[in-house]
């Protein structure tokens, strides 16, 4: 059970989340796989959209080589504790300024949760397919008839991201929608001992807002982007009201929303308490 702070912070997150992200038209997955069968072949036939070169920086290529700082004997002997979190950093691929967030995230949390924090804390809608690529292995949700075009996917609510860590890597991706095909790097910065104190998971910083949902992969960002930058008159005007009005508020590219992400999470977390057996952290 929660302590009473913990308790505190969950009922506040329950009373004020409220969701205002836009509501402009989302491709949803059907029971009868018929879309998941499209968006899949389509992430497997098409290449990867980027951005035209004046659009990118050449300090978008330089990505860090962040190495996993193994603290304490279980994570060094190849075994991990359930009180011990790692320290992920995310980057959303090919847009440039960078867009990241830096989350502390239980490593006794399944990949499917992991997909869970990546959507609270990027803004997604969680609307469309998603999976996660790990040393040329995917994980997500299996097509329940099958239809994964020679292409096996793991089921990512039965792997723990303790697996994850404990092989040694110290990045893996995360791919959502495969129309605009927005990926994810996902670098292990540290593991550490769970402070008692913290909630996890634990939002620890980032910047500027993801993409709208369905907006044309990166060249559509920029182009979107473009639009609602214009002056509320004269040239362009008509076309920024127009994208505002399908994105359905306003839109500003450096704000990440950071009291909506620490209120999700908390109510992510109050919500996975409740579920688990008695004395499990």
């Amino acid at each position: 059970m929660p302590n009473g702070t913990e308790a505190a912070v969950y009922a506040m997150a329950d009373a004020s989340v409220t969701t205002t992200r836009h509501t402009g038209p989302v491709r949803h997955s059907s029971a009868g796989g018929i879309i998941r069968q499209a968006q899949r072949h389509r992430s497997r036939s098409l290449a990867r959209r980027c951005a035209s070169p004046h659009q990118r920086s050449p300090g978008i290529e330089a990505r860090r080589t962040l190495a996993v700082e193994l603290e304490g004997p279980a994570c060094q002997t190849g075994g991990m504790s359930a009180d011990e979190v790692a320290i992920l950093r995310i980057e959303l691929d090919d847009i440039d300024p960078l867009i990241w967030r830096h989350v502390a995230v239980r490593a006794s949390s399944s990949l499917n949760t992991l997909h869970r924090i990546i959507q609270v804390t990027m803004g997604w809608l969680d609307s469309h397919l998603w999976e996660f690529d790990i040393d040329g292995e995917t994980y997500g949700v299996p097509d329940p008839e099958g239809n994964d075009w020679g292409h096996e996917t793991k089921p990512a609510s039965r792997t723990n991201l303790a697996k994850v860590l404990n092989s040694g890597l110290d990045r893996f991706s995360y791919t959502y929608d495969m129309g605009d095909n927005w990926l994810h790097r996902i670098f292990v910065e540290r593991i550490e001992r769970a402070d008692p104190t913290v909630i996890y998971p634990c939002f620890l910083g980032g910047q500027r807002r993801c993409p709208p949902e369905d907006c044309g992969s990166v060249p559509g960002y920029y182009e979107f982007i473009d639009a609602v930058s214009a002056p509320d008159k004269g040239n362009g005007s008509r076309k920024k009201r127009d994208m505002l009005s399908w994105y359905g508020r306003p839109y500003d590219p450096d704000d990440t929303d950071e009291d909506r992400i620490k209120a999700e999470l908390a109510r992510m977390a109050y919500r996975s308490r409740r579920t688990k057996p008695a004395g499990q952290p």
